[in-house]
């Protein structure tokens, strides 16, 4: 059921990524690599140089599209993403990051439109600045 689970989760994600490159988004995934292996198919962590977090967040919160700063244990934190930092990278990168999680009922159309919103936002921060 797990392998069932994870693939389908994948799938997702790597349709989602794609979906953002074909925007010609700049961004990081955290944990990609040589940790890929070792992540949870079902949640990204994305970091768009340029987009402050909660910037960002307001925007795709507009939208209606639910993501987060930082892991799920700091959920409503405005602080720099722990894990990350202890990862190695910058205060500005940990706490500008964005999580996505997927869920048992999300659709393949559902993260179309999630990349279309985000591009959308990224694009918009990246204007102004």
């Amino acid at each position: 059921e797990y392998n069932t689970a994870g693939k389908r989760y994948t799938e997702l994600s790597d349709r989602f990524l794609a979906n953002l490159d074909r925007e010609g988004l700049n961004y990081r995934r955290h944990g990609s690599g040589g940790l890929a292996e070792r992540q949870l198919p079902s949640i990204l962590n994305l970091y768009f140089p340029g987009c402050e977090g909660q910037t960002l967040l307001l925007l795709l919160d507009r939208k209606g599209l639910a993501v987060s700063l930082g892991s799920a244990c700091e959920a409503g934190s405005s602080e720099a993403s722990h894990v990350l930092l202890a990862m190695g990278y910058g205060e500005e990168e940990a706490s500008s990051s964005i999580r996505v999680s997927l869920g048992q009922s999300t659709t393949a159309e559902e993260m179309d439109d999630a990349a279309a919103i985000i591009a959308e936002a990224v694009k918009k921060i990246l204007v102004r600045s």
